[in-house]
């Protein structure tokens, strides 16, 4: 399940890296039940590089340590997608209808740049799966990061940061089928249209309505796996 780590990379923190990946992208699934010895063998490390590992994992709220059943993948709720994704659409709401007043030449080329490489990423299918739908999140996540940045207000933009670096923005990516991610792209077309247009309302309106139809996605995905589907 778990590639082993190269014997220059065999430290808690490439250990971490690895499990995460593994947690967010669901090769491990929700309510698993970790061992550290078993985890140290595939990853070709002592236990006390996992067993550090799995303390940052705990400390992200990636798993959790259940009595007598150790240290357990931490299963996300619907409740908390809808509460993470509420603040979102608020916050990149807001951001979105400040940027669409201060937003400039250079910050919509790089839109425009994110966009296009988000498009050339989705035709080409990078292998293996696992790296593809990275590099796809970590695309949409820069391109939101960089609507809250033309906002110009340093509070909110650390506010947002937050929220996507979280593992459930990660998550949520892995979630998304490939209609769905094409979709969500074009949203961000539609949206680059806006910003240029410099309408502050439409922008907070069409920017949240993107944030909630992410969310609604989530959670089906969630009840679909809950109910077996």
């Amino acid at each position: 399940m778990l590639d082993p780590l190269e014997a220059r990379q065999s430290t808690a923190q490439q250990a971490y890296a690895s499990l995460r990946e593994a947690i967010v992208s669901g090769a491990l699934k929700p309510d698993t039940r970790l061992y550290e010895q078993r985890l140290a063998t595939e990853l070709g490390v002592s236990r006390t590089p996992v067993r550090e590992a799995l303390a940052m994992l705990e400390a992200e709220e990636l798993v959790v340590s259940v009595l007598n059943r150790g240290t357990i993948v931490r299963r996300v709720t619907s409740a908390e997608v809808k509460a993470t994704y509420d603040v979102r659409a608020v916050l990149e709401g807001h951001a979105s209808r400040l940027a669409a007043e201060r937003i400039g030449a250079d910050q919509l080329t790089r839109l425009r740049e994110l966009d296009d490489e988000m498009k050339r990423t989705m035709r080409r299918k990078t292998a293996p799966a696992d790296l593809h739908i990275r590099l796809l999140g970590e695309l949409n996540a820069e391109f939101h990061k960089s609507i809250a940045a033309a906002a110009e207000n340093p509070v909110l933009l650390r506010m947002i940061l937050v929220l996507l670096s979280a593992p459930l923005y990660a998550r949520a990516y892995y979630s998304y089928s490939d209609p769905r991610k094409r979709a969500s792209i074009a949203d961000h077309g539609r949206m680059i249209g806006l910003l240029e247009s410099g309408d502050p309302e439409a922008c907070e309106q069409f920017w949240q309505e993107h944030l909630y139809r992410g969310r609604d996605y989530l959670i089906r995905h969630l009840d679909a796996l809950e109910n077996g589907g």
